[in-house]
């Protein structure tokens, strides 16, 4: 990159698309031959010193786990389980419903992102979750369940 910006004179800097593409090339030239060194058959157990398959997240040998393995989730139960979750706030034209007949289950590893505009009922799924929502909002009909068991209301 520094051979790049050598190579404008004058106090000019080149165009941002063209920084990036230098940087984009300089980062593949640096990555490539790490990548090439990089043993693909197998690895050492860091407790025993046995080679083993670059997959094994337990070394056959000694029994320990990896550090830093990736985990195997549990996916036979969810850790956060929603059914038909409806909050509705009372406004001076009537009621209006927030979040309606919300289901969704989340397995232990998993991440959930809400995603959209202003005002459309992130929050206030949220709240539902952890039943905090606040007057003038009430959950009217759902339940929650956390690890199995009813969220108390």
């Amino acid at each position: 990159m520094a051979l790049f910006l050598a190579a404008f004179s004058g106090g000019e800097l080149p165009h941002p698309v063209l920084l990036s593409v230098a940087g984009l090339i300089g980062g593949l030239l640096l990555l490539v031959p790490l990548w090439l060194l990089t043993p693909r058959a197998g690895r050492q157990c860091p407790y025993c010193c046995s080679v083993v398959d670059a997959n094994a997240i337990v070394c056959p040998q000694c029994g320990r786990e990896f550090p830093g393995a990736l985990q195997v989730w549990d996916r036979s139960h969810p850790l956060l389980s929603v059914r038909g979750l409806v909050v509705e706030y009372e406004v001076r034209q009537g009621v209006l419903c927030a979040v309606d007949g919300v289901d969704l289950d989340i397995y232990s590893g998993e991440l959930l992102a809400l995603v959209g505009e202003s005002g459309c009922g992130k929050s206030t799924l949220a709240y539902g979750l952890i039943r905090h929502v606040t007057f003038p909002g009430e959950i009217t009909s759902g339940k929650v369940l956390f690890q199995g068991r009813m969220c108390s209301p």
